[in-house]
């Protein structure tokens, strides 16, 4: 499994992050994700944060519109706004 962050824009305030997540597999399809997170304080590493959220797609949560997972690391929510297969 390797991870590619396509793009990132962060809030001035860096309490926000919009990211579009590539996951690629080995055996299987690839898959993207648009991820958005809100936190309660300013987030240092985006990038790495993306990648945990990835990596713990079990516990994402279905919510009405969009899945969720809750960060309580920085007080924060992260949302899967878009998930997509794309074929190999």
């Amino acid at each position: 499994m390797a991870l590619k962050i396509e793009s990132i824009k962060e809030s001035p305030t860096g309490k926000r992050v919009d990211a579009v997540v590539r996951k690629t597999s080995f055996w299987g399809s690839d898959e993207r994700f648009e991820i958005r997170i809100i936190s309660g304080k300013e987030m240092k590493d985006p990038e790495d944060l993306l990648k945990e959220i990835v990596e713990q797609r079990e516990d994402w949560q279905q919510g009405k519109k969009n899945r969720y997972l809750k960060l309580y690391g920085i007080n924060g929510t992260a949302y899967i706004l878009k998930e997509e297969t794309i074929e190999s």
